[in-house]
């Protein structure tokens, strides 16, 4: 599954868990339907200089170990 994040009007360069999308509330769902197991993919990051890449990469990794844990 891909993990993306957006932001108004329709921004999607952006860190997942820093813009619009309520990750729990469409990771709950998926598992509802039964997506319990599988790779998740993260799509876009917020745009910078290489150093600041890395760092949004990094929190975005946390983010997402994050949400499937819960």
């Amino acid at each position: 599954m891909s993990v993306k994040d957006f932001a108004k009007p329709k921004r999607v360069d952006v860190t997942p868990g820093t813009g619009e999308v309520n990750f729990p509330g469409v990771m709950a769902r998926l598992k509802q339907g039964g997506f319990t197991a599988g790779p998740l993919v993260i799509e876009c990051l917020s745009p910078g200089e290489l150093p600041a890449l890395l760092a949004e990469a990094k929190k975005a990794r946390k983010f997402v170990e994050e949400l499937v844990r819960a």
